[in-house]
C-alpha cells in the first residue's frame, strides 16, 4: 500500500527544496548547493532558528531518497534513454527491480523469475533482489530529485532481438463493430433520388486470435444491395515469425496477392495483409459536391462525400490488389461520371513484402453469383538479398490454370531504384498461354526533382484466373468453343499495354510542381488517356495554386481541359479560399470559408457562381465530434432546380469485461482499452486522435502500432481540480492483435489552507515543521499560522514540531462538501499539546 504522505512528499518536492537550500546555506557553504554533499556532516542548528526554519528539517534533507511505493521515473539504461516508467521503491527509498520494470527497460528475466508468466500477481512472485543476484555487476543510481533511475547493466541482460516480441502486450478479449453511416437526398425538378449506405466490419479478439466479418448495404433509389465481402480468423505466431489466416481470405503473398479464397493462409508475421488498400489512391475532380462511389467486381466497396474541386481517396478497403476499380462521381445535379483506375496501375512489383515463406490453399470465391469455384494453391518466396536488393518468385495452381512469375528489385544508383516483375499463365480450357511484365523506374535527379515511370505489356494469351472463371462455354460450333463474354466486357477489351510517367519539383522559389501522364491501349484497338499537373506556391500565409487536367477515350468525361485555380488565406480563426474553374462546360468561379469551432465543431460554408448558366450554386457542411462519434452534415443548392441534403455517422462500439465504450474513430486489429479510473470526460491523445472517458471512466485507443511504441497522454488541464494522475504519459508496446490495457493511476486530492492557531489563540509561528502520523515530513507553516496541504485524507493525523523539542497534534475537520471550483479549501485548526 502506497501512503499518502509518501505520496505527498513526492509530488510537492518543490515546497521542501526551498528549505532544503536555506538549510545547506546555515551550514555556511559558498556557491552551488549539493544536498548530497550534507551526508554524515552536521548544521547550525542556531544559523537554521535566525532563518526562521525548524532545526529537525535538517535531517530530512541529509539523504534525499524517493519515498515508498509506486513512482513515476525516467529510465536510462547504459546511459540512453528508454522513457517514462513506473519503479516501485521499498521503505528506505531501494529501488524494486520487479517484472514491469524489467520490461519497459527491456532487460532479461532471471531465471528465478521465469515462473512469473503465469502469475498474477507479478509483485508477488519476483523478489526485488532477483535481477541485482542474477547480475551482481550491475550498477543502479538513483537521482530522486529528477525522478529518474540510472542502469548500467551487462549486455547478457539486455533483451536481445530475436527475443524482443516478449516485451510486447500479448493477447487481450475485446468485441468490436466498426460503422460507416453515409446517406443523402437528391431533389432535382421535381424528382427525388435517396441514396443510403451503412458499412460495417465485426470482430473479437481473444487471447491471440481475431476474428473479422466486413459487410456492406447500399439503397439507391430503391434498389438495394447487400454484400458480405469476408469472413476470418486470424492468428499471429510471433516466435515463428508468421501470421496465419483461415476462412474467406485474400492472398497476401508478394506476387498474387488478392486473389479471394476460402482456404487457409500463412505469411510473415510483419507482412500487411491489406496494404493494397491503403497504398491505393483514387484521383479526380468534382465539379460540386458529389458522392463518389468505388466499386470492384460490381461490388460496393467505397463510398464517400467530396466537396467542389480536385479530390483524392487514400486507404481504401479493397477487395484484391489487382481488379480494376471502377470510379463513379454523382454530382450534385444527379450527373454522373465514371472512369476505370486499371488495376495493374495499382500493381506493385511485389517487392515491398518481407523476407520469407507465403503460401495459401482454398476454393476460389467469387463476388458474383454463379460459376466455377475450382481448388487453388498458391506460394511464394522472398529474398533479402541485400538492403536494395530484393527478390520474389511464385507460383499459382489450378487444375485448368497455372501461373508463375518472379519480382527483382536493383538500384541503378544511390538515388535510383528499378522494378521488375513479370507473370506467365496458362488457362487449359482456353488454350491460352501469355505473359505480362510490369516495370517501373524512380529517381532523384536532384535533392528537390524526382521522376518516375512504369509500364504494363501483357500479350493477348495471358489471363488472370478471374479472367478464367468469367467466361463461359457454350455448345460446339465447326468443331470449337464459342465463348460467352463475361458481363465486365470481352478479352479485347482488356488492356494490351499500360504507361504512367511523373515528375515532381519541391520547394524551389517559383514554387512547387507535379505532372503525371497515364496512357492504355486496349487489344480491341480503342485507348484511354489521362495528364494532370498542379503548381503551388506559398507567399507568406497565402497560398496560390493551379491544377490542369485532361481526359480521353474510353472513360473520359468528355469536359475536355480542365482547369483549377485557387487562392486560400487565413482570416483571423477562419481559412478562406477562392477559386475559378474552366472546362468544356464554361467557367464556374466561388468561395469558401470553414472554422474550427473548438475542438469538436467545424463548418464550411461555399457559394460557386456558374458564368454560362448563370446560376449560383450554395453549399454548407459540418464536421461534429461528440466525444464518442463522428458526425457529417451537408446542405447543397445547385441552381434553382435541384437540392442536396447529406450526413453520416462512423465510429465504434467495442465490448470487453468493463462494459460497453464507444470509440470515434475506426478501431484497428490491434488497440487498446483505456481506463482514468472514476474520471468522465478526460480528453488522452492517441496515435489515431484525442479520446474522451465515458460516465465509466473508459475510452478507447483504436490503433496502435504493432511491435513499436505508442504514447498515449492524459491532458492534465481538463481535470477536475481534486484529481491528480501519478503517471499522465505511458508508452504501450503491443503485439499484432493484442488488446491492451492502459490504466492511469488517479488520486483524488483535497488541497486545503489551514490557519492553525496554538491554545492560547496566536497564530502558530513561521518556519514549524509538519508531520504526518507515521513521521514522515509534509511540509512548514508559512505566515499567520498557514499551513497549506495539497493533499488531506480523511483519517489524516497531523502533529506540529514546536521549540524545545515539544508537539502539538493539529485537529481540522475539512468541509462535508468539496468545491471543484476552488484552488483549494479553508479551515481553522488549533495545534493541541498533549
Amino acid at each position: 500500500m502506497i501512503r499518502s504522505a509518501d505520496r505527498r512528499w513526492a509530488r510537492h518536492l518543490w515546497l521542501s527544496l526551498p528549505c532544503a537550500l536555506l538549510i545547506a546555506s546555515a551550514r555556511g557553504e559558498e556557491g552551488a548547493v549539493d544536498i548530497r554533499a550534507a551526508v554524515g556532516k552536521t548544521f547550525d542548528a542556531s544559523g537554521l532558528r535566525r532563518r526562521g526554519l525548524d532545526p529537525q528539517l535538517a535531517e530530512h534533507f541529509v539523504r534525499p531518497v524517493f519515498p515508498e511505493g509506486a513512482q513515476p521515473v525516467t529510465l536510462f539504461i547504459n546511459g540512453a534513454k528508454k522513457g517514462s516508467a513506473t519503479a516501485r521503491f521499498t521503505a528506505e527509498g531501494e529501488l524494486c527491480m520487479d517484472r514491469p520494470l524489467l520490461q519497459a527497460a527491456g532487460l532479461q528475466m532471471p531465471d528465478s523469475a521465469s515462473r512469473l508468466s503465469h502469475a498474477a500477481d507479478p509483485y508477488s512472485a519476483l523478489g526485488c533482489d532477483d535481477f541485482s543476484q542474477a547480475y551482481p555487476n550491475a550498477l543502479v543510481e538513483l537521482k530522486p530529485n529528477a525522478f529518474e533511475v540510472h542502469l548500467i547493466v551487462p549486455t547478457q541482460a539486455l533483451v536481445a532481438p530475436e527475443q524482443s516480441a516478449d516485451r510486447y502486450h500479448r493477447g487481450g478479449t475485446a468485441a468490436l463493430l466498426n460503422y460507416e453511416v453515409l446517406t443523402s437526398r437528391n431533389d432535382n425538378a421535381g424528382t427525388s433520388q435517396d441514396f443510403k449506405s451503412l458499412n460495417t466490419l465485426a470482430g473479437i479478439n481473444m487471447g491471440d486470435w481475431l476474428l473479422r466479418s466486413r459487410q456492406n448495404y447500399s439503397d439507391s433509389g430503391g434498389e438495394a444491395q447487400v454484400s458480405h465481402l469476408y469472413a476470418y480468423g486470424q492468428r499471429t505466431f510471433s516466435r515463428l515469425g508468421a501470421t496465419g489466416q483461415a476462412g474467406q481470405i485474400n492472398v497476401a503473398n508478394s506476387l498474387f496477392s488478392g486473389t479471394a479464397l476460402n482456404g487457409v493462409q500463412l505469411v510473415p508475421e510483419s507482412s500487411s495483409l491489406d496494404d493494397w488498400g491503403a497504398a491505393s489512391v483514387v484521383e479526380g475532380i468534382a465539379h460540386s459536391v458529389a458522392r463518389v462511389e468505388i466499386r470492384q467486381n460490381g461490388t460496393l466497396v467505397h463510398t464517400a462525400m467530396v466537396p467542389a474541386g480536385p479530390f483524392a481517396i487514400s486507404d481504401l478497403q479493397l477487395l484484391d490488389g489487382r481488379t480494376d476499380l471502377e470510379v463513379t462521381v454523382i454530382e450534385a445535379n444527379g450527373s454522373q461520371n465514371a472512369f476505370v483506375v486499371p488495376g495493374s496501375h495499382r500493381a506493385r512489383a511485389g517487392l515491398d513484402s518481407v523476407p520469407g515463406y507465403s503460401m495459401a490453399v482454398g476454393q476460389y470465391r467469387r463476388y458474383d453469383r454463379g460459376g466455377e469455384m475450382p481448388l487453388v494453391l498458391t506460394a511464394s518466396r522472398t529474398w533479402a538479398l541485400n538492403r536494395t536488393l530484393p527478390a520474389s518468385v511464385g507460383a499459382l495452381l489450378t487444375a485448368d490454370y497455372q501461373a508463375g512469375g518472379w519480382g527483382l528489385g536493383f538500384p541503378l544508383s544511390p538515388l535510383t531504384q528499378v522494378n521488375l516483375s513479370q507473370l506467365v499463365s496458362s488457362a487449359a480450357k482456353e488454350g491460352q498461354k501469355g505473359t505480362s511484365v510490369v516495370a517501373s523506374v524512380d529517381t532523384l535527379l536532384t535533392e528537390r526533382w524526382s521522376i518516375g515511370a512504369s509500364t504494363t505489356q501483357q500479350t493477348r494469351g495471358y489471363r488472370q484466373l478471374s479472367d478464367t472463371l468469367t467466361v463461359q462455354h457454350t455448345a460446339p460450333l465447326a468443331g470449337s468453343d464459342t465463348l460467352t463474354l463475361n458481363p465486365y466486357g470481352g478479352f479485347e477489351r482488356r488492356y494490351r499495354d499500360q504507361y504512367s510517367l511523373y515528375t515532381g519539383l519541391s520547394n524551389i522559389p517559383v514554387g512547387s510542381f507535379y505532372l503525371s501522364h497515364t496512357h492504355a491501349n486496349r487489344f480491341d484497338g480503342q485507348s484511354s488517356q489521362r495528364v494532370m499537373g498542379s503548381w503551388a506556391k506559398n507567399l507568406g500565409a497565402v497560398n496560390l495554386s493551379l491544377s490542369v487536367s485532361q481526359s480521353k477515350g474510353v472513360g473520359s468525361d468528355n469536359r475536355g481541359l480542365q482547369t483549377n485555380l485557387s487562392l486560400s488565406f487565413p482570416l483571423g480563426e477562419r481559412s478562406v479560399r477562392s477559386y475559378a474553374n474552366s472546362d468544356k462546360t464554361g467557367i464556374r468561379s466561388g468561395a469558401s470559408m470553414s472554422e474550427q469551432l473548438g475542438e469538436g465543431v467545424g463548418y464550411s460554408v461555399h457559394a460557386e457562381h456558374n458564368h454560362t448558366q448563370r446560376e449560383t450554386d450554395l453549399f454548407a457542411s459540418a464536421h461534429l465530434l461528440p466525444r464518442y462519434v463522428q458526425a457529417t452534415l451537408g446542405y447543397s443548392r445547385y441552381g434553382q432546380a435541384s437540392t442536396q441534403y447529406s450526413g453520416g455517422l462512423s465510429g465504434a462500439i467495442v465490448a470487453h469485461a468493463g462494459g460497453v465504450t464507444l470509440s470515434p474513430y475506426a478501431v484497428d486489429d490491434t488497440f487498446g482499452l483505456i481506463s482514468v479510473p472514476g474520471v468522465s470526460g478526460a480528453k488522452i491523445t492517441t496515435p489515431r486522435g484525442p479520446v474522451w472517458t465515458d460516465v465509466f471512466g473508459q475510452a478507447v485507443a483504436p490503433s496502435l502500432a504493432p511491435y513499436k511504441k505508442s504514447q498515449m497522454t492524459v491532458i492534465t488541464q481538463n481535470l477536475p481540480r481534486n484529481v491528480e494522475i501519478t503517471n499522465g504519459v505511458q508508452d504501450v508496446q503491443a503485439g499484432k492483435g493484442s488488446v491492451s490495457q492502459i490504466t492511469f493511476e488517479v488520486m483524488n486530492s483535497r488541497r486545503v489552507l489551514v490557519r492553525a492557531i496554538d491554545s492560547h489563540g496566536k497564530p502558530l509561528a513561521k518556519g514549524l515543521s509538519v508531520f504526518d502520523s507515521h513521521n514522515q515530513f509534509l511540509t512548514i507553516v508559512i505566515d499567520d499560522g498557514n499551513i497549506y496541504l495539497p493533499q488531506v485524507a480523511s483519517d489524516t493525523r497531523l502533529h506540529v514540531a514546536l521549540a524545545d523539542n515539544q508537539i502539538c497534534s493539529l485537529d481540522y475537520e475539512p468541509g462535508e462538501q468539496v468545491d471543484f471550483s476552488a484552488h483549494y479549501e479553508s479551515a481553522q485548526a488549533t495545534c493541541k499539546q498533549p
